[in-house]
């Protein structure tokens, strides 16, 4: 007997096999993953020993973002989707509401995209990532993921 995990595994990856790929374009849903998780997903930061508030840093290497379109239809967890709206061709990954703090730019569906090392964000904390449609219209919507910014022991 097929386990959730299981079902939920064979249905992402039939879908993932379909949309690989596909460009992003107008009137589409999507969801946003950070390191696989499409909500309560942690970002291991480059800082050692004790953090102080405020302290910001670097991610470590190899985590990944993406975007999902469709959204898989099993997903374990709170999971925050988006749509595309009337114009939008591009997604953007951005830090909380700060559109200065770009993750990531998305054409296709199903590529992740490294977080990149350069970035500045916080060590410890939570905060949320956003995937942007643009260019946006009135019936864009972004999807979100929180964050746990995780420093080093």
């Amino acid at each position: 007997m097929f386990s959730l995990a299981a079902a939920a595994c064979i249905l992402l990856a039939s879908a993932t096999s379909s949309s690989a790929g596909q460009r992003v374009g107008p009137n589409q849903g999507f969801v946003g993953s950070v390191n696989g998780r499409f909500d309560s997903a942690t970002i291991l930061m480059a800082c050692f020993g004790p953090i102080k508030p405020g302290q910001t840093g670097h991610p470590m290497a190899g985590q990944m973002l993406e975007v999902l379109s469709p959204p898989p239809p099993i997903a374990v967890g709170p999971i925050h989707p988006g749509s595309t709206g009337a114009s939008a061709t591009r997604i953007v990954a951005v830090l909380g509401g700060d559109s200065h703090v770009v993750l990531a730019r998305f054409t296709r569906y199903f590529q992740p995209v490294a977080v990149p090392q350069s970035v500045e964000l916080p060590c410890a904390g939570s905060g949320v990532v956003r995937f942007v449609p643009k260019p946006a219209s009135s019936t864009s919507k972004p999807a979100w993921v929180s964050v746990s910014f995780v420093g080093q022991p």
